[in-house]
């Protein structure tokens, strides 16, 4: 973040994404949520506010979102997670839900976890996130230390020696 209105992030893929539009409610002025392929209902609906719709973007463009955002946000449900991973890898911290995947990921030291369909969970951990200070090089670590391609293959090739 820059100095500026704290920016929150938050990828999605769908229109009509219930945890999208709770999540910015939850985001009032001087929060900026940054949506990406968000869709054009969506865009219509949640078009001010305090959120900047972005559209598609590439993997550099979406790696710059991440490293200049305050937090990255992911309130739906998820299976595992991969933008949480790839948040994290750019230094961002993390808010998202209990519920699978993130609960593998998201530890108090990289960001918070919150109980599913909870928006007053889910605006107490973007406040505590937003107030904390996390050095991004320690979570950039942690990433790579915990979801690099090398580092899944370890764990892998360990589960398949512990199963024969």
């Amino acid at each position: 973040a820059d100095g500026g209105p704290a920016g929150i992030v938050y990828t999605a893929d769908v229109v009509d994404d219930q945890s999208m539009a709770a999540a910015v409610d939850l985001a009032p002025p001087p929060l900026t949520a940054v949506f990406h392929l968000a869709g054009i209902e969506a865009t219509e609906r949640l078009a001010d506010g305090g959120v900047r719709f972005v559209g598609h973007v590439d993997r550099e463009q979406l790696r710059q979102l991440y490293r200049e955002a305050s937090l990255f946000l992911q309130p739906g449900l998820e299976d595992f997670g991969i933008a949480s991973v790839e948040a994290l890898a750019c230094g961002t911290p993390v808010v998202a839900t209990r519920c699978g995947g993130p609960e593998e990921i998201v530890t108090p030291e990289v960001g918070a976890l919150v109980a599913p369909d909870d928006p007053g969970a889910l605006a107490g951990a973007i406040d505590r996130v937003l107030g904390e200070r996390y050095d991004p090089e320690a979570l950039r670590r942690y990433a790579l230390g915990h979801f690099s391609w090398e580092r899944i293959a370890e764990k892998t090739l360990d589960l398949y020696r512990e199963a024969l």
